[in-house]
C-alpha cells in the first residue's frame, strides 16, 4: 500500500491578486473622504461651538457693562490729553494701497473710544490718568514704532481685551489672560499676587494667544488656521447699536492672499494687491468722513455681512443690532465679505455686482466665502 499522501498548496492567481488590490483600492477611495469629511466636520463643529461660546461672553459682557465691546478702539497709555496731533494723525484707519478707500477721522475714532470705555468704566479718567492697558508694567509712551504710547485694538484684540483683561506673557512667551481689578478707578493695575481681580468672561486658550502687532495685547487665532506662519484670527464686528457696522474696524493681521512672497507673514496686512484687489472687498455705503454723499468705503477682508445689496446708501446688516464672529474656515480665506442670504431660495452667497471697485475677478471671488464659519449661520455660510 501506498503511503505517500498526495498535496497540493493552493496559492493565488495573479488575476485573483489583482482583483483583491482592485478591491482594497476601491476601499480606500471610498473611506478616505468620508474620514476627511468627517475631521473636517469635527474641526468646523469645534469653531461653530467655541463661536456660540464666545457670544455668551459677549453677551455677559453687556449684562455687566452696559453694552458690546467695540470692535475698533483707541487706549492711549500716558492719556489720551498726552497725545499730540502728529501722533494722532498716525491713528488714522487703514490706507489702501489705491488711496481711495474711505474711513473714519481720528477723532471720529477717539470719541467713539472714549465714549465707549467712558460706557464700562464711568469712574475712570482716561483723558488725564495714565493706565497700563498692556500690563507690561510701565506706561508707554512715544518712544519709536515699537510703544507709541496708544494701541489701535481691532476685532479678535478687542475681544481678548475686553472678555479676558489684561494680559500676562509667560516665561515661555505664551499669554494669558488675567481679568481686570475691581478697582472702580484703575481696573487697568496688575500685579503679581492676582488677587480682588475678576475673572475673564472667556477661558481663551493660551496657545492661541497669539500678539501679531507687538503692542502686548495678543488676538485669538482661529483653531482652523493655528500654524505658523499662517495664522488667521477670528474677525469681530459690533454694529455700535443701530445697524452702524464699520467695515474697517477689521482689517487686521493674518489675511492669506494670493500666494505672493509676503503673504505668508503673520505681521502685515498685504498691501501688494493694488493692481487686482483679489481679496480686497466690496464697495459699502455707511457714513464716513469722506464728505460727500453717497458714503462709500472700500474695505479689505474680512467683512461684515449685509442681508441686501452692498452698494449704496442704505445697508442692512446681519445681525443690526449685535454682532458677527467670523471665521475664514479651511481655507484660510475670508472672502469679500457682503451680501448674504441665508438659507433661503437662491444661493447663500449671491454674486457681488461686477461694477464694484477693484472686483476684477468678477464673480468667482465669492468662493473663497463658502467654508466661512459665523456666528448666524449655525455653520458653514455656503
Amino acid at each position: 500500500m501506498d503511503r505517500r499522501k498526495s498535496s497540493s498548496r493552493a496559492a493565488f492567481t495573479l488575476i485573483e491578486l489583482l482583483v483583491v488590490v482592485l478591491i482594497v483600492g476601491i476601499l480606500i477611495a471610498l473611506l478616505v473622504p468620508a474620514v476627511i469629511a468627517s475631521i473636517r466636520k469635527a474641526r468646523e463643529a469645534q469653531v461653530t461651538t467655541e463661536m456660540a461660546n464666545l457670544s455668551t461672553a459677549l453677551a455677559s459682557f453687556k449684562n455687566l457693562y452696559g453694552d458690546f465691546p467695540p470692535s475698533r478702539v483707541v487706549l492711549c497709555e500716558s492719556g489720551f490729553g498726552s497725545l499730540t496731533q502728529a501722533q494722532m494723525l498716525t491713528l488714522a484707519g487703514p490706507v489702501s494701497p489705491s488711496g481711495n478707500e474711505t474711513d473714519i477721522t481720528v477723532q471720529q475714532l477717539m470719541a467713539r473710544s472714549l465714549i465707549y470705555l467712558n460706557r464700562f468704566w464711568p469712574r475712570v479718567d482716561f483723558v488725564n490718568t495714565a493706565h497700563d492697558f498692556n500690563g507690561n508694567g510701565v506706561i508707554d509712551v512715544n518712544s519709536g514704532a515699537a510703544h507709541q504710547g496708544y494701541f489701535v485694538l481691532s476685532g479678535s484684540e478687542c475681544l481678548t481685551f475686553f472678555l479676558g483683561g489684561l494680559p500676562i506673557q509667560n516665561a515661555n512667551g505664551t499669554y494669558a489672560m488675567s481679568g481686570f481689578s475691581k478697582s472702580p478707578v484703575n481696573p487697568f493695575q496688575i500685579s503679581a499676587v492676582q488677587t480682588n481681580r475678576t475673572v475673564p468672561m472667556y477661558d481663551f486658550v493660551s496657545g492661541r494667544l497669539f500678539d501679531q502687532d507687538g503692542d502686548g495685547i495678543p488676538s485669538y487665532i482661529d483653531p482652523l488656521n493655528n500654524t505658523p506662519g499662517s495664522r488667521r484670527t477670528y474677525a469681530y464686528f459690533f454694529s455700535y447699536g443701530a445697524n452702524a457696522y464699520d467695515p474697517n474696524d477689521d482689517n487686521g493681521f493674518g489675511h492669506k492672499f494670493d500666494g505672493t512672497a509676503d503673504d505668508a507673514g503673520d505681521f502685515e496686512v498685504d498691501d501688494t494687491l493694488a493692481a487686482t484687489y483679489t481679496e480686497w472687498g466690496f464697495q459699502v455705503g455707511f457714513p464716513t468722513s469722506s464728505g460727500t454723499s453717497p458714503y462709500y468705503a472700500i474695505s479689505p477682508a474680512p467683512n461684515p455681512y449685509t442681508t441686501g445689496l452692498t452698494e449704496g446708501t442704505t445697508v442692512s446688516w446681519v445681525n443690526p443690532t449685535t454682532f458677527q464672529l467670523i471665521s475664514s474656515g479651511q481655507d484660510g480665506f475670508w472672502g469679500p465679505g457682503g451680501t448674504y442670504s441665508g438659507t433661503g431660495a437662491g444661493p447663500s452667497l449671491p454674486a457681488i455686482s461686477s461694477a464694484t471697485p477693484g472686483n476684477t475677478n468678477g464673480l468667482t471671488i465669492r468662493v473663497r466665502e463658502n467654508d466661512n464659519l459665523t456666528s448666524f449661520s449655525g455653520g458653514r455660510l455656503n
